[in-house]
């Protein structure tokens, strides 16, 4: 997000980013619960996926602290095996480095094979580009912020338009 302040604000107003970070930071935690609510079909898909025996988890470059209380709010923390972000202070840094840490972190809490199978699903450029630096397949969701030509142009393996097709594209 600080990356994004910068831009939009400009060389000339980048001292400013931290404050706005800041102000951005104490309005997110009073009101992300009441804006936010998941995606039409995402519960069930995350149900169906789970009970298909696949693991889940979360990489996101948000802080974990809201994206852990965000997923709790909504019955949903329990459909993934680890919730990876970044901290506070905004490390890890790339979504790369969020894919790394969530990756050492399934690799150590559970007995998965990880070299079996992983794909990294997301709705923008950073997360295509954050799995193409680890060599993994990525499905772009259209849903979500970017567009299908944002996705592609990151490199995503396929593009979906509806949770459905998700499912039908990981089982």
């Amino acid at each position: 997000l600080a990356w994004l302040m910068a831009e939009a604000l400009g060389a000339e107003h980048r001292a400013l980013v931290p404050r706005g970070m800041d102000l951005f930071r104490a309005h997110y935690a009073i009101h992300s619960l009441d804006q936010t609510r998941p995606y039409d079909g995402i519960p069930e898909l995350l149900a169906a996926l789970r009970a298909s025996g696949i693991t889940l988890a979360v990489a996101t470059s948000n802080p974990t602290y809201s994206a852990t209380r965000i997923l709790d709010h909504f019955a949903l923390s329990d459909y993934f095996a680890f919730i990876g972000g970044a901290a506070l202070d905004g490390t890890p840094h790339s979504k790369a480095d969020v894919i790394a840490h969530t990756l050492d972190a399934l690799r150590a809490d559970t007995d998965l094979d990880l070299d079996l199978g992983v794909v990294m699903v997301g709705d923008r450029e950073h997360d295509m580009l954050g799995a193409r630096a680890h060599a993994i397949p990525s499905i772009g969701v259209l849903w979500g912020y970017g567009s299908e030509a944002e996705l592609i142009s990151a490199g995503a393996t396929r593009v979906v338009s509806a949770p459905a097709e998700l499912l039908a594209a990981l089982t």
